[in-house]
């Protein structure tokens, strides 16, 4: 909702900004001096459009696919999680308990610690993780009795190899944005389509503003959306940790039932 709102809002100030620019410029310059133009600056803003929604299209593709990315990334770091504790039933004591209520630790360190630092956009996470070091230490200092638990170990191995990647990625997506070089085409790209419209001269003024205004919201809101989803972890569409709360349910259930049993 909130989302929608603050959209909303970026529409109407633009709209408002660019119909207000419109009635200045009216102002300043008659109408016979501006209606010569028309034809020159309408095949100007045809190629100056045309290029810059172009541009404005990739750029808010590629920063939905990243989006997606980051998305898909916590989905596996949560999967990972949720097998390492499932494969812990393979090992003896001491290990497997200390790997169980490890995992339990980690889901409860992303939710409660490490993902209001990715919203605040501080993504340097720590190399070290104390729940995720106890997994490995618990792993490292289990000898096998038999070939299963053999089996299981390496599959242990390799789905916490899958659960530190999927960390290092998502502490790397927390730190992109765009460079400053793309917000600078886009900000004078909008600038140039919106200076445009303000040089038309048509005869009735309120069509003029209306049509301006249209476009200037249109651009601003554009803009708030790319501003937005530049950072997957902060702004108003974000990547949700509910994978992590969910998984940090059902391991705490698990543990339970585990407890609970003679």
């Amino acid at each position: 909702m909130l989302a929608m709102l603050t959209a909303i809002a970026a529409f109407v100030i633009g709209a408002l900004g660019c119909a207000l620019c419109v009635l200045v410029i009216r102002r300043r310059f008659r109408l016979d001096l501006l209606q010569p133009n028309n034809e020159v600056v309408a095949h100007y803003l045809t190629l100056v459009t045309a290029l810059y929604g172009l541009f404005f299209g990739f750029v808010i593709v590629s920063l939905w696919e990243q989006q997606r990315s980051a998305e898909d990334n916590v989905v596996q770091e949560a999967s990972s999680l949720r097998t390492v504790f499932r494969l812990a039933d393979g090992l003896a004591e001491p290990a497997r308990g200390q790997i169980r209520q490890a995992t339990l630790d980690y889901a409860h360190e992303v939710t409660e610690v490490e993902w209001p630092r990715l919203v605040a956009g501080d993504g340097t996470l720590s190399y070290q993780h104390p729940a995720k070091d106890r997994i490995w230490q618990a792993i490292i200092d289990h000898t096998p009795e038999n070939d299963r638990e053999y089996t299981f170990l390496g599959a242990l191995i390799e789905h916490f190899e899958g659960l530190s990647d999927a960390r290092r990625k998502r502490s790397y997506d927390s730190l992109r944005g765009l460079p400053a070089y793309l917000w600078l085409i886009l900000v004078l790209g909008s600038g140039l389509s919106i200076a445009c419209t303000l040089f038309l001269g048509t005869v009735n003024l309120r069509t003029q503003a209306l049509l301006s205004g249209v476009s200037g919201g249109l651009i601003a809101l554009m803009l708030f959306v790319v501003h937005d989803l530049q950072h997957p972890f902060g702004g108003h569409w974000v990547v949700s940790p509910a994978p992590f709360e969910l998984a940090a349910e059902r391991i705490a259930h698990a543990l339970h039932v585990t407890e609970a049993q003679p």
